[in-house]
């Protein structure tokens, strides 16, 4: 499948040069994204085409490269210089190597027949001796199932199963998972097309509110008593959800915007309808769910009274 060039982000990684008026954080978010869409473009187009495996390569001097199964030389993602504009931008001790091999990690959780192996070669130390290299090799064959696994290794999932289905409509591909774990804060990623949405608070909005409402539905059909309806802040305790979306014509830029309005309502319908038969298969399970959000409401109601008494 070939993506569509004129849908393609017009970021270069020169944008600070280009516009002197521009804050350094935009400059380097803007120049992020441009990495961010040049390696997905690579590695979905991979996929795409039936490949199996990618060995990503970042050099001493900064250049990134992609050798594929699937094409007769490498795909060059960053050259020396743009590599040198792009490490000037970042702050905050962020390195080329962790941003890009975040990009490729998410990717191969999205794309479970890929093979991704990440080297980077670093440069001969100030004595002469060669330097070090360092290999990754990324391989996820459950998909975002592995992924739920990987953000929950450090953490203590309340319950074993995991909530998943994927979904197939109008072209447009669903895959979701959740599991909810002993952390008091929600964690939620959404991609389209390979893309992370760094604009997830619509998204989340969304799909959220749908698990929200089918757990209220939940203890109203079961005549359970709960006070007041569960609220965003009570059932999102823990929550990690990750949301994979594919359309049959890859979209980019701004084609993802538009695509928030005109599929995203029929996309989180059909998930509503989903996660509503998932509970009554999983009762004990979304029995716990209910009870901890019950008893974090009661605990922030608590709080507050006694806030209010100071």
């Amino acid at each position: 499948m070939k993506y569509p060039e004129e849908s393609i982000a017009d970021w270069p990684l020169t944008v600070a040069e280009l516009d002197p008026e521009i804050s350094p954080e935009d400059a380097e978010e803007a120049a992020l994204e441009e990495l961010n869409e040049r390696l997905v473009r690579a590695v979905e187009g991979v996929a795409h085409a039936g490949g199996s495996r990618i060995d990503a390569t970042l050099d001493p001097d900064g250049t990134l490269e992609l050798h594929s199964d699937r094409s007769d030389g490498p795909d060059l993602i960053l050259s020396a210089d743009e590599a040198l504009r792009l490490t000037a931008l970042m702050t905050g001790g962020r390195k080329l190597f962790e941003t890009a091999l975040g990009t490729l990690r998410d990717l191969a959780f999205l794309n479970p027949g890929l093979t991704i192996t990440v080297s980077e070669d670093w440069d001969q130390g100030s004595d002469g001796e060669l330097g070090s290299k360092r290999i990754l090799t990324l391989h996820y064959p459950r998909g975002i199932l592995d992924y739920i696994w990987y953000i929950n290794r450090i953490w203590n999932p309340m319950h074993g199963g995991v909530l998943h289905f994927r979904d197939v409509a109008g072209g447009t591909t669903t895959e979701v998972a959740a599991q909810w774990n002993g952390r008091y804060s929600l964690d939620f990623r959404v991609f389209i097309d390979g893309v992370r949405m760094s604009w997830e608070t619509a998204y989340e909005d969304r799909f959220v509110r749908k698990i929200i409402d089918g757990l209220n539905q939940y203890i109203f059909r079961r005549g359970l008593t709960s006070g007041n309806p569960l609220t965003h802040g009570n059932v999102t305790e823990g929550l990690v959800l990750v949301i994979s979306i594919r359309t049959a014509d890859p979209r980019f830029a701004l084609d993802r915007w538009r695509w928030e309005v005109e599929i995203a309502p029929e996309v989180s319908n059909r998930f509503a309808g989903h996660f509503s038969n998932w509970m009554l298969e999983n009762t004990e399970v979304v029995d716990e769910v209910i009870e901890r959000a019950i008893e974090s409401r009661y605990e922030l109601s608590r709080v507050r009274r006694v806030s209010c008494r100071a």
